[in-house]
């Protein structure tokens, strides 16, 4: 058979078109749906559906899972970043409370005349040092002449 213009074999051919409104489409794969758990407190979801068209099932599951592990991953991304913004407003307000105490601390220091005695104890040190190592000169010194 030969046809010699579309409008023949649309003359020819009889299709058919259901129109679905998205809620009844969406109840009518609801109502398909088979949902169980592995255990009480499991987290692995069993997903099944029947229908006519098996790749169309698999599609749709497909797609379900999809979605429910992007939701997933959105939630534990939203943990994740409430959980940071939590510990650097917590370090926020530690920061601010330490630099309060070290102005404290070093208030109190210029009005009651405290020294650090790690500093200045270093400070003697150096200064016993370098007079130990002038002793050991000058005594080199005194025997080089007594020589």
């Amino acid at each position: 058979m030969m046809y010699n213009d579309l409008s023949q074999v649309f003359r020819v051919l009889n299709f058919y078109f259901i129109v679905n409104n998205k809620s009844t489409l969406a109840s009518q794969y609801r109502s398909k749906l088979q949902v169980a758990i592995n255990n009480d407190k499991g987290s692995v979801l069993f997903l099944s559906s029947s229908g006519n068209n098996q790749t169309q099932e698999a599609d749709f599951l497909n797609a379900i899972m999809q979605v429910y592990i992007q939701e997933g991953l959105d939630e534990k991304n939203l943990t994740a970043t409430n959980t940071e913004e939590f510990i650097d407003g917590q370090l926020a307000i530690i920061n601010k409370s330490l630099q309060e105490a070290e102005l404290d601390l070093e208030k109190f220091r210029l009005n009651n005349n405290v020294i650090d005695l790690s500093a200045e104890g270093r400070i003697i040190y150096d200064k016993v040092e370098a007079i130990q190592q002038e002793k050991i000169r000058l005594e080199l010194l005194d025997r080089y002449y007594d020589y």
